[in-house]
C-alpha cells in the first residue's frame, strides 16, 4: 500500500509540474472513415522554433489533448 500512495504523490507532483508550464492545450479526435473514434494512436505536435516535440495517445473514444507552452507546432 506504501508503494501505492508513493506512486500516487509523485503522479500528482508530475501533473502539477506538467501544467505548471503549459500555456495552452491542443485538443482533438482521431476517427476512422465511418467517424468512430480510434483508441491509442500517438499524437505528436512538435516546434520547429524550440525543436521540442510533445506527444501523447488518444483515449478509447479517440480523444486527445496535450498541453504546450506558448507557440506554433506542427500536429501529426
Amino acid at each position: 500500500m506504501l508503494h501505492l500512495s508513493a506512486f500516487c504523490v509523485a503522479f500528482l507532483l508530475l501533473l502539477a509540474h506538467v501544467s505548471a508550464f503549459a500555456d495552452g492545450w491542443i485538443s482533438g479526435k482521431v476517427t476512422d472513415m465511418l467517424g468512430h473514434g480510434v483508441y491509442e494512436i500517438g499524437v505528436w505536435a512538435s516546434s520547429s522554433e524550440t525543436g521540442y516535440a510533445y506527444s501523447a495517445s488518444t483515449a478509447t473514444d479517440g480523444t486527445c489533448t496535450i498541453a504546450l507552452p506558448a507557440g506554433t507546432y506542427t500536429v501529426t
